[in-house]
Protein backbone atom coordinates (compact mmCIF):
# COMPACT_ATOMS: atom_id res chain seq x y z
CA UNK A 1 0.00 0.00 0.00
CA UNK A 2 1.61 3.35 -0.88
CA UNK A 3 0.81 6.01 1.37
CA UNK A 4 1.32 9.55 0.65
CA UNK A 5 3.85 12.10 1.84
CA UNK A 6 3.04 13.98 5.11
CA UNK A 7 3.16 17.79 4.33
CA UNK A 8 2.31 18.96 8.22
CA UNK A 9 5.33 20.67 9.56
CA UNK A 10 7.23 18.34 12.11
CA UNK A 11 8.74 20.06 15.88
CA UNK A 12 12.27 18.79 16.26
CA UNK A 13 11.48 17.97 20.31
CA UNK A 14 8.41 16.05 19.14
CA UNK A 15 10.84 14.00 16.59
CA UNK A 16 13.08 13.79 19.11
CA UNK A 17 10.09 12.33 21.85
CA UNK A 18 8.86 10.02 19.45
CA UNK A 19 12.67 8.61 18.28
CA UNK A 20 13.21 7.92 21.71
CA UNK A 21 10.43 6.25 22.35
CA UNK A 22 10.31 4.17 19.01
CA UNK A 23 14.10 3.17 19.88
CA UNK A 24 13.84 2.27 23.50
CA UNK A 25 10.75 -0.21 21.93
CA UNK A 26 13.01 -1.47 18.93
CA UNK A 27 16.06 -1.95 21.33
CA UNK A 28 13.81 -4.17 23.68
CA UNK A 29 11.68 -5.65 21.41
CA UNK A 30 13.52 -5.69 17.77
CA UNK A 31 11.92 -3.85 14.78
CA UNK A 32 8.65 -2.90 13.80
CA UNK A 33 8.10 -2.61 9.96
CA UNK A 34 7.31 -3.78 6.51
CA UNK A 35 8.87 -3.36 2.96
CA UNK A 36 6.47 -0.52 1.59
CA UNK A 37 7.74 1.93 -1.00
CA UNK A 38 7.14 5.35 -0.84
CA UNK A 39 5.75 7.02 -3.99
CA UNK A 40 8.05 9.56 -6.19
CA UNK A 41 10.15 10.50 -2.27
CA UNK A 42 13.87 9.80 -2.58
CA UNK A 43 15.41 9.04 0.63
CA UNK A 44 16.20 12.51 2.93
CA UNK A 45 14.12 14.38 0.64
CA UNK A 46 11.98 15.71 3.57
CA UNK A 47 13.24 17.79 6.61
CA UNK A 48 11.39 15.00 8.81
CA UNK A 49 13.30 12.20 7.39
CA UNK A 50 16.32 14.28 7.86
CA UNK A 51 15.51 14.82 11.41
CA UNK A 52 14.78 10.99 12.01
CA UNK A 53 18.11 9.85 10.42
CA UNK A 54 20.19 12.31 12.44
CA UNK A 55 18.30 11.57 15.53
CA UNK A 56 19.10 7.94 14.84
CA UNK A 57 22.95 8.29 14.52
CA UNK A 58 22.80 10.06 17.79
CA UNK A 59 21.38 6.91 19.19
CA UNK A 60 24.00 4.87 17.60
CA UNK A 61 26.53 6.84 18.56
CA UNK A 62 25.55 6.19 22.23
CA UNK A 63 25.47 2.17 21.71
CA UNK A 64 29.01 2.48 20.08
CA UNK A 65 30.34 4.36 22.81
CA UNK A 66 28.65 2.85 25.58
CA UNK A 67 31.41 0.10 26.07
CA UNK A 68 29.17 -3.09 25.27
CA UNK A 69 30.46 -3.16 21.43
CA UNK A 70 32.12 -6.22 20.22
CA UNK A 71 36.03 -5.89 19.48
CA UNK A 72 35.88 -9.49 17.41
CA UNK A 73 36.78 -7.76 14.37
CA UNK A 74 36.82 -11.36 12.50
CA UNK A 75 32.76 -11.83 13.70
CA UNK A 76 31.95 -8.25 12.50
CA UNK A 77 33.65 -8.16 9.13
CA UNK A 78 32.04 -11.94 8.84
CA UNK A 79 28.31 -10.57 9.45
CA UNK A 80 28.90 -7.81 7.37
CA UNK A 81 29.96 -9.75 4.21
CA UNK A 82 26.50 -11.88 4.99
CA UNK A 83 24.47 -8.26 4.89
CA UNK A 84 26.51 -7.47 1.83
CA UNK A 85 25.04 -10.75 0.06
CA UNK A 86 21.68 -10.22 1.05
CA UNK A 87 21.27 -6.84 -0.58
CA UNK A 88 19.15 -6.49 -2.87
CA UNK A 89 20.11 -4.84 -6.32
CA UNK A 90 17.42 -2.32 -6.18
CA UNK A 91 18.16 -0.95 -2.66
CA UNK A 92 18.46 2.72 -2.19
CA UNK A 93 22.00 3.87 -2.46
CA UNK A 94 21.53 6.08 0.36
CA UNK A 95 21.14 3.10 2.73
CA UNK A 96 24.68 2.24 3.80
CA UNK A 97 23.91 -0.84 5.69
CA UNK A 98 26.65 -2.03 8.96
CA UNK A 99 26.06 -4.60 11.15
CA UNK A 100 27.11 -3.71 14.90
CA UNK A 101 27.71 -6.12 17.71
CA UNK A 102 27.18 -5.23 21.07
CA UNK A 103 28.21 -7.72 24.21
CA UNK A 104 24.84 -8.57 25.93
CA UNK A 105 23.08 -12.00 26.76
CA UNK A 106 19.53 -11.21 26.10
CA UNK A 107 18.86 -11.77 22.46
CA UNK A 108 17.98 -9.23 20.44
CA UNK A 109 18.58 -6.97 16.99
CA UNK A 110 17.25 -4.05 15.65
CA UNK A 111 17.61 -1.14 12.91
CA UNK A 112 17.64 1.61 12.23
CA UNK A 113 16.87 3.89 9.68
CA UNK A 114 19.74 4.81 8.03
CA UNK A 115 21.16 1.24 7.83
CA UNK A 116 22.63 0.89 10.95
CA UNK A 117 21.16 -2.74 12.21
CA UNK A 118 22.71 -3.77 16.14
CA UNK A 119 22.39 -7.68 16.97
CA UNK A 120 23.53 -9.18 20.46
CA UNK A 121 25.73 -12.21 21.10
CA UNK A 122 22.76 -13.46 22.65
CA UNK A 123 20.96 -13.97 19.47
CA UNK A 124 24.32 -14.95 17.66
CA UNK A 125 24.36 -17.58 20.63
CA UNK A 126 20.99 -19.14 19.59
CA UNK A 127 21.72 -19.34 15.79
CA UNK A 128 22.57 -22.44 14.27
CA UNK A 129 23.74 -21.55 10.59
CA UNK A 130 24.32 -18.61 8.27
CA UNK A 131 20.89 -19.02 7.13
CA UNK A 132 19.79 -17.69 9.78
CA UNK A 133 21.87 -15.29 10.78
CA UNK A 134 20.27 -14.27 7.40
CA UNK A 135 16.87 -14.39 8.24
CA UNK A 136 17.74 -12.04 11.06
CA UNK A 137 19.34 -9.60 8.77
CA UNK A 138 17.36 -9.55 6.10
CA UNK A 139 14.40 -8.95 8.69
CA UNK A 140 16.06 -5.94 9.63
CA UNK A 141 17.32 -4.38 6.41
CA UNK A 142 13.60 -4.73 5.34
CA UNK A 143 12.50 -2.14 7.50
CA UNK A 144 15.09 0.13 6.66
CA UNK A 145 14.57 -0.43 2.71
CA UNK A 146 10.85 0.43 3.44
CA UNK A 147 11.68 3.25 5.91
CA UNK A 148 9.23 1.73 8.63
CA UNK A 149 10.40 4.58 11.51
CA UNK A 150 9.55 7.25 9.41
CA UNK A 151 6.37 5.97 7.92
CA UNK A 152 5.79 4.98 11.55
CA UNK A 153 6.13 8.71 12.77
CA UNK A 154 4.38 9.98 10.30
CA UNK A 155 1.18 7.80 10.61
CA UNK A 156 1.23 8.19 14.54
CA UNK A 157 2.47 11.88 14.71
CA UNK A 158 -0.87 12.57 12.79
CA UNK A 159 -2.70 10.62 14.56
CA UNK A 160 -1.59 11.97 18.01
CA UNK A 161 -0.55 15.17 17.27
CA UNK A 162 1.40 17.56 19.65
CA UNK A 163 -0.16 15.99 22.92
CA UNK A 164 2.60 13.21 23.34
CA UNK A 165 5.54 15.74 23.07
CA UNK A 166 3.73 17.43 25.55
CA UNK A 167 3.53 14.14 28.05
CA UNK A 168 6.91 13.70 27.58
CA UNK A 169 8.27 16.86 28.26
CA UNK A 170 5.84 16.88 31.15
CA UNK A 171 7.83 13.66 32.40
CA UNK A 172 4.44 11.63 32.18
CA UNK A 173 3.98 8.08 29.72
CA UNK A 174 2.97 8.50 25.87
CA UNK A 175 -0.87 8.38 25.71
CA UNK A 176 -2.79 5.14 24.93
CA UNK A 177 -3.46 6.50 21.61
CA UNK A 178 -0.21 6.85 20.68
CA UNK A 179 0.63 3.05 22.17
CA UNK A 180 -2.48 1.91 20.19
CA UNK A 181 -1.49 3.70 16.77
CA UNK A 182 2.22 2.37 17.45
CA UNK A 183 1.00 -0.98 18.41
CA UNK A 184 -1.58 -1.27 15.27
CA UNK A 185 1.41 0.14 12.49
CA UNK A 186 3.73 -2.55 14.29
CA UNK A 187 1.54 -5.25 13.81
CA UNK A 188 0.24 -4.25 10.24
CA UNK A 189 3.83 -4.69 8.99
CA UNK A 190 6.15 -7.33 11.33
CA UNK A 191 4.84 -9.94 8.62
CA UNK A 192 5.40 -8.28 5.51
CA UNK A 193 9.06 -7.75 6.80
CA UNK A 194 9.22 -11.77 7.26
CA UNK A 195 8.08 -11.88 3.85
CA UNK A 196 10.35 -9.67 2.38
CA UNK A 197 12.89 -11.64 4.74
CA UNK A 198 12.37 -14.46 2.84
CA UNK A 199 12.56 -13.21 -0.62
CA UNK A 200 16.22 -11.98 0.64
CA UNK A 201 17.21 -15.69 1.55
CA UNK A 202 16.10 -16.93 -1.71
CA UNK A 203 17.63 -14.76 -3.70
CA UNK A 204 21.04 -14.67 -1.92
CA UNK A 205 20.26 -18.99 -2.04
CA UNK A 206 20.00 -19.37 1.35
CA UNK A 207 17.82 -22.16 2.76
CA UNK A 208 13.98 -19.92 3.30
CA UNK A 209 13.08 -22.83 5.74
CA UNK A 210 15.68 -21.62 8.06
CA UNK A 211 13.63 -18.73 8.93
CA UNK A 212 11.14 -21.11 11.22
CA UNK A 213 14.00 -22.49 13.13
CA UNK A 214 15.07 -18.51 14.61
CA UNK A 215 11.09 -18.54 15.78
CA UNK A 216 11.53 -21.96 17.69
CA UNK A 217 14.71 -20.64 19.15
CA UNK A 218 12.77 -17.54 20.11
CA UNK A 219 10.11 -19.56 22.13
CA UNK A 220 12.43 -21.85 23.48
CA UNK A 221 13.60 -18.59 25.13
CA UNK A 222 10.81 -17.65 26.04
CA UNK A 223 9.81 -21.17 27.92
CA UNK A 224 13.26 -20.95 29.74
CA UNK A 225 12.69 -17.92 31.17
CA UNK A 226 9.35 -18.65 32.57
CA UNK A 227 7.14 -16.87 29.87
CA UNK A 228 4.56 -18.00 27.31
CA UNK A 229 5.28 -15.14 24.87
CA UNK A 230 6.75 -11.31 25.10
CA UNK A 231 4.58 -8.76 25.82
CA UNK A 232 2.00 -7.88 22.96
CA UNK A 233 3.53 -4.14 23.46
CA UNK A 234 2.89 -3.19 19.67
CA UNK A 235 6.01 -4.08 17.46
CA UNK A 236 5.27 -8.09 17.18
CA UNK A 237 2.59 -10.60 16.76
CA UNK A 238 2.33 -13.47 18.50
CA UNK A 239 5.70 -15.66 17.86
CA UNK A 240 2.82 -18.14 16.85
CA UNK A 241 0.88 -16.44 14.62
CA UNK A 242 4.24 -15.21 12.62
CA UNK A 243 5.14 -18.76 12.99
CA UNK A 244 2.08 -19.54 10.77
CA UNK A 245 2.33 -16.72 8.75
CA UNK A 246 5.72 -17.61 7.54
CA UNK A 247 4.64 -21.14 7.09
CA UNK A 248 1.77 -20.12 4.88
CA UNK A 249 4.48 -17.95 2.45
CA UNK A 250 6.84 -21.14 2.26
CA UNK A 251 4.16 -23.64 1.48
CA UNK A 252 2.76 -20.96 -1.38
CA UNK A 253 5.68 -19.13 -2.53
CA UNK A 254 8.81 -20.98 -1.48
CA UNK A 255 8.35 -24.40 -2.48
CA UNK A 256 11.68 -26.55 -3.54
CA UNK A 257 13.72 -23.56 -2.18
CA UNK A 258 14.86 -25.24 0.63
CA UNK A 259 17.81 -26.79 -1.24
CA UNK A 260 19.77 -23.64 -0.51
CA UNK A 261 22.97 -23.49 1.38
CA UNK A 262 23.11 -23.36 5.32
CA UNK A 263 26.75 -22.34 6.22
CA UNK A 264 26.39 -24.54 9.74
CA UNK A 265 30.39 -25.05 9.04
CA UNK A 266 30.94 -21.11 8.30
CA UNK A 267 28.73 -19.91 11.28
CA UNK A 268 30.25 -22.03 13.87
CA UNK A 269 34.02 -21.11 13.04
CA UNK A 270 32.76 -17.94 13.89
CA UNK A 271 30.70 -18.41 16.73
CA UNK A 272 33.00 -19.90 18.99
CA UNK A 273 34.31 -17.12 20.82
CA UNK A 274 31.00 -15.44 21.15
CA UNK A 275 29.56 -18.51 23.28
CA UNK A 276 32.20 -18.64 25.53
CA UNK A 277 31.88 -14.70 26.13
CA UNK A 278 28.35 -14.88 26.20
CA UNK A 279 28.41 -17.42 29.24
CA UNK A 280 30.30 -15.34 31.23
CA UNK A 281 28.07 -12.55 30.40
CA UNK A 282 25.29 -14.76 31.68
CA UNK A 283 27.14 -16.51 35.06
CA UNK A 284 27.49 -12.46 35.93
CA UNK A 285 23.86 -11.92 35.55
CA UNK A 286 23.08 -15.13 37.33
CA UNK A 287 21.40 -16.52 34.64
CA UNK A 288 22.89 -20.16 35.24
CA UNK A 289 21.10 -22.14 32.60
CA UNK A 290 21.73 -19.70 29.99
CA UNK A 291 25.43 -19.73 30.32
CA UNK A 292 25.19 -24.00 30.80
CA UNK A 293 23.93 -23.35 27.28
CA UNK A 294 26.00 -21.95 25.99
CA UNK A 295 29.01 -23.87 27.56
CA UNK A 296 27.73 -27.21 26.30
CA UNK A 297 26.81 -25.96 23.24
CA UNK A 298 30.56 -24.70 23.12
CA UNK A 299 31.86 -27.93 24.59
CA UNK A 300 30.92 -29.57 21.58
CA UNK A 301 32.92 -27.69 19.43
CA UNK A 302 36.14 -27.45 21.72
CA UNK A 303 35.77 -30.77 24.07
CA UNK A 304 39.17 -30.16 25.36
CA UNK A 305 38.83 -26.42 26.65
CA UNK A 306 39.73 -26.36 30.00
CA UNK A 307 38.60 -23.18 30.93
CA UNK A 308 34.70 -23.96 29.13
CA UNK A 309 34.96 -27.07 31.84
CA UNK A 310 35.59 -24.40 35.22
CA UNK A 311 32.82 -22.06 34.04
CA UNK A 312 30.43 -25.47 33.22
CA UNK A 313 31.48 -25.61 37.22
CA UNK A 314 30.96 -22.34 37.84
CA UNK A 315 26.85 -22.06 36.82
CA UNK A 316 26.48 -25.50 38.72
CA UNK A 317 28.55 -24.10 41.93
CA UNK A 318 27.03 -20.44 41.84
CA UNK A 319 23.25 -21.54 41.75
CA UNK A 320 23.90 -24.28 44.80
CA UNK A 321 22.03 -27.66 45.71
CA UNK A 322 23.52 -30.74 46.52
CA UNK A 323 23.45 -32.03 42.96
CA UNK A 324 24.59 -29.03 41.49
CA UNK A 325 27.64 -29.06 44.14
CA UNK A 326 28.82 -32.44 42.69
CA UNK A 327 28.33 -31.40 39.30
CA UNK A 328 30.34 -28.45 39.83
CA UNK A 329 33.11 -30.39 41.53
CA UNK A 330 33.10 -33.07 38.48
CA UNK A 331 33.28 -29.97 36.23
CA UNK A 332 36.49 -28.88 38.29
CA UNK A 333 38.25 -31.95 38.26
CA UNK A 334 37.75 -32.14 34.60
CA UNK A 335 39.28 -28.69 33.60
CA UNK A 336 42.20 -29.63 36.18
CA UNK A 337 42.83 -33.19 34.11
CA UNK A 338 42.96 -31.24 30.68
CA UNK A 339 45.39 -28.37 32.26
CA UNK A 340 46.86 -29.24 35.47
CA UNK A 341 48.67 -25.72 35.44
CA UNK A 342 44.72 -24.38 35.99
CA UNK A 343 44.34 -22.57 39.48
CA UNK A 344 41.16 -21.35 39.41
CA UNK A 345 39.56 -24.69 39.51
CA UNK A 346 42.31 -25.79 42.35
CA UNK A 347 40.91 -23.01 44.10
CA UNK A 348 36.91 -23.09 43.54
CA UNK A 349 37.56 -27.27 44.66
CA UNK A 350 39.52 -26.08 47.84
CA UNK A 351 36.74 -23.45 48.82
CA UNK A 352 33.97 -26.23 48.19
CA UNK A 353 35.62 -29.21 50.72
CA UNK A 354 36.32 -25.96 52.86
CA UNK A 355 32.92 -24.93 53.01
CA UNK A 356 31.64 -28.73 53.32
CA UNK A 357 34.37 -29.33 56.22
CA UNK A 358 36.37 -31.50 54.82
CA UNK A 359 39.86 -29.46 55.54
CA UNK A 360 42.30 -31.92 54.67
CA UNK A 361 41.22 -32.00 51.01
CA UNK A 362 40.69 -28.39 51.26
CA UNK A 363 44.17 -27.94 51.93
CA UNK A 364 45.82 -29.83 49.05
CA UNK A 365 43.88 -27.93 46.62
CA UNK A 366 44.37 -24.32 48.37
CA UNK A 367 48.10 -25.12 48.29
CA UNK A 368 48.28 -26.48 44.76
CA UNK A 369 46.72 -23.17 43.84
CA UNK A 370 49.20 -21.37 45.77
CA UNK A 371 52.37 -22.82 44.77
CA UNK A 372 50.75 -22.74 41.27
CA UNK A 373 50.33 -19.01 41.79
CA UNK A 374 52.49 -17.49 44.41
CA UNK A 375 51.50 -13.96 43.71
CA UNK A 376 47.48 -15.12 42.81
CA UNK A 377 45.38 -11.79 43.63
CA UNK A 378 43.33 -13.76 46.59
CA UNK A 379 46.96 -15.34 48.07
CA UNK A 380 45.96 -13.62 51.75
CA UNK A 381 42.92 -15.31 52.32
CA UNK A 382 43.88 -18.22 50.53
CA UNK A 383 46.56 -18.79 52.95
CA UNK A 384 44.57 -18.18 55.88
CA UNK A 385 42.08 -20.66 54.87
CA UNK A 386 45.46 -23.05 54.17
CA UNK A 387 46.49 -22.32 57.44
CA UNK A 388 43.21 -23.65 59.28
CA UNK A 389 42.91 -26.61 57.02
CA UNK A 390 46.57 -27.53 58.16
CA UNK A 391 45.72 -26.68 61.85
CA UNK A 392 42.56 -28.68 61.68
CA UNK A 393 43.00 -31.05 59.22
CA UNK A 394 39.97 -33.35 58.32
CA UNK A 395 37.52 -33.42 61.18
Amino acid sequence: MLVRCCKKKISRSGMFAFFTALSMVLLTFGCAAAPVKFENEPFLSHIDEQVLWRRAQEAQQTLIQGGKLSDNSSLAAYVNRVTAVLRPETCPSALKFKVYIINDPFMNAHAYPDGGIFITTGLLARLENEAQLAAILGHEMAHAIARDALRTYRQCSGAVGKNWSRSRSEGSEPSEELAECLKGVGRRRESAADACGLDMLVQAQYDPSEALRVFYHQKEALSIDGSSDRPTTGFHLRWDERMQVVEQLLAASYKGADSGKHGKAAYTSQIQPVLLLNAGLNLRLGRYRWARIDLERYLQIQPEDARAHFLLGESFQQQGGKTRIKNALQCYREAIRLDGSYVAPQKAIGMLYFKQGRKHLAGRFLQTALALSPDDKDRVYLADYLAECLSKGEP
